[in-house]
């Protein structure tokens, strides 16, 4: 069985040689992985640093007034995905209220289905896509309507994808 700490610190040590730059065997060696799949990893922890500096860099824009459509042409996404990142930075800063604090007046069974998906937070809500939600068993169209009109309402949507 593996020894989540020790595997916890293998990671943060790989991670710490991954940005002081050092050799992938080095990496592989503190992942304990063979040095095909660090590489891999590497690419993984590297894409997620380009999204989350593009995340911030949407928020900021958005934060001093830039338009979706700015913020779009800026960071080189679609105005739908401006937005997405927008709403996930400002969940990660902590900046959304929860669901119950917005007041989306929903109807019980709307609210249970919001439940079931884990949907703690406005962001939450906005990031499920209609699919996700069609998906949960007692969940339909009228449901579906009814989460997207309240979202609406608030000036907020669902997203794309």
């Amino acid at each position: 069985m593996i020894d989540f700490e020790e595997w916890r610190s293998g990671q943060e040590e790989a991670k710490r040689l991954w940005l002081a730059g050092a050799p992938i065997k080095s990496i592989a060696a503190a992942l304990k992985v063979a040095p095909g799949r660090a590489s891999e990893i590497c690419r993984q922890w590297e894409r997620t640093a380009l999204r989350d500096r593009i995340s911030q860099a949407a928020f900021l824009l958005s934060e001093a007034g830039f338009s979706f459509h700015e913020i779009s042409v800026v960071v080189q996404v679609s105005e739908d995905h401006a937005e997405s990142l927008i709403l996930s930075e400002k969940k990660r800063r902590g900046l959304l209220p929860p669901v119950e604090d917005v007041d989306l007046e929903l109807s019980i069974k709307a609210s249970k289905a919001l439940d079931r998906l884990g949907a703690k937070t406005t962001a939450d809500v906005c990031e499920l896509t209609e699919a996700t939600i069609l998906r949960l068993d007692g969940c339909g169209r009228k449901t579906l309507n009814e989460i997207i009109t309240a979202l609406s309402k608030k000036g907020l949507r669902l997203t794309n994808y």
